[in-house]
């Protein structure tokens, strides 16, 4: 190595260094090229020499740990002095959009400007459908008409000339609203299924108004039951999709009924034109306020999956589902409620056990059914808390409050894909599932989940 003073080469560089009158290098290096003074730690805070490395690279800016992003913002600075507290962020000031008015405003915007693009791109999906395509639908799904060759010309959806088979007329729709089977003429603007749900309304509740716009203006109810305080929503899939509603339009609407302590029930077009069984029995259970003056006459015993599929599917708007225990109730030896239980999907639930499914087909006050029910299971089942997940367009969650159950949590809105005629649920179909379709699937959104809690009997 060549010694800087002399220029001479040496390999004992350390010793050749001493005989110059310096105890090290860093002291050489100092005295040579910095004017006899040591570097400090550019933190500013430790007062500390830093690293010697090397001739050509000499000392080091800060010692190890002690840079810019830890000593030098005071931001960071502060952070760090309270990772016990709640860590002061940047532009949000440490608060999260429950606690702030202007971010829980910008956090929806966004979420509408992802789902407006999101829509619009589906929309474009919708617009290349073939026209070989769309005639396929109509004839599987809207028996009501017959496709006319002659195209309408739209910028924005496929509009095709249709004849109603009933009365004649033609008319032209777009693929989506086709595929509603309503006739303009014959059924103007599907009104037909809600009068008849409405007539049958009328023999639970003589007093029910149809169409009633002065409880949440400026929305309207579609059928009120004031005896019940209990309204019904008739939801059509076309009308009612993303393509008219946002995601939050019927959560927002049950909201608003709930505060003025009217339970809201949604029903979709295809649970009334499908299972309309289903459909009765769920209002019934919901109006019905009669109890038993015999409570002896009821006894709870397990019940076959068979025997719960059969009931489920026909009295149940969401249908069977796979569970772990079936239980029914039986008075004189007739069946008169099951409940399903099954091991948690939620994890935050691991140790409980979740009540799935509830359902009744007798005329007795369904809270007290699931009382028995719930008094049983935590004697002969399990003896740890249960825990149910309601959708809210249901309107079961007073009868669960009436049974025990504590509110604990509130999940967002759910949705399903639909055609215009039927719904599918996103479970069911994969990401490519959705692509590899006739690209005419759009969002349907429901309501909230209330997660309801029943601690276990000490």
């Amino acid at each position: 190595m060549i010694c800087p003073i002399c220029n001479k080469k040496t390999n004992a560089f350390k010793s050749h260094l001493e005989s110059h009158g310096f105890s090290s290098i860093e002291m050489a290096y100092a005295q040579i090229f910095l004017e006899g003074k040591l570097p400090l730690c550019r933190c500013g805070k430790c007062n500390k020499t830093t690293k010697f490395v090397s001739w050509l690279k000499g000392f080091r800016p800060y010692l190890r740990g002690h840079n810019r992003s830890n000593y030098g913002n005071k931001q960071n600075a502060l952070r760090r002095d309270n990772k016990n507290k709640r860590k002061i962020g940047g532009w949000s000031k440490g608060k999260t959009a429950k606690e702030s008015l202007s971010l829980e405003r910008a956090s929806l915007n966004l979420r509408r400007t992802l789902q407006s693009k999101k829509t619009a791109l589906r929309l474009q999906r919708i617009q290349n459908i073939s026209l070989h395509q769309a005639k396929e639908k109509i004839e599987l799904y809207a028996p009501n008409f017959r496709v006319i060759e002659n195209l309408l010309d739209t910028p924005d959806l496929l509009h095709l000339t249709l004849e109603c088979k009933i009365c004649g007329n033609r008319q032209q729709k777009n693929i989506l609203h086709a595929l509603n089977n309503v006739c303009n003429t014959c059924d103007p603007m599907g009104a037909k299924s809600h009068i008849e749900l409405y007539r049958m309304i009328r023999g639970l509740d003589p007093d029910a108004v149809i169409s009633c716009d002065n409880i949440i203006p400026p929305d309207d109810i579609d059928i009120y039951m004031p005896s019940f305080m209990t309204a019904l929503e008739y939801n059509g899939l076309y009308f009612h999709s993303e393509l008219f509603k946002n995601r939050l339009y019927h959560a927002e609407k049950t909201r608003n009924c709930a505060h003025l302590g009217i339970n809201l029930l949604h029903i979709f077009e295809d649970e009334w034109r499908d299972k309309r069984q289903a459909c009765i029995n769920h209002i019934a259970m919901i109006t019905n306020k009669k109890a038993t003056n015999d409570m002896s006459q009821l006894e709870v015993r397990p019940v076959s999956a068979q025997e719960k599929y059969q009931i489920l599917e026909k009295n149940h708007l969401e249908g069977d589902t796979s569970t772990l225990y079936d239980l029914g109730l039986f008075m004189h030896d007739k069946i008169v409620a099951v409940v399903s239980l099954r091991k948690p999907r939620h994890r935050a639930y691991k140790n409980m056990i979740e009540l799935c499914r509830f359902v009744s087909i007798a005329d007795i006050k369904s809270s007290t059914l699931l009382s028995i029910f719930l008094d049983y299971i935590h004697d002969h089942v399990c003896k740890n808390t249960i825990y149910a997940v309601i959708d809210d367009r249901l309107g079961l969650c007073p009868i669960y409050e009436s049974a025990g159950f504590i509110k604990e949590n509130t999940l967002e809105p759910r949705f399903w894909w639909t055609d215009g005629h039927q719904r599918v649920s996103r479970h069911k179909l994969s990401h490519s599932d959705q692509h590899s379709l006739d690209n005419s699937l759009v969002k349907i959104w429901g309501c909230d989940a209330s997660v309801l809690i029943k601690k276990a009997l000490n």
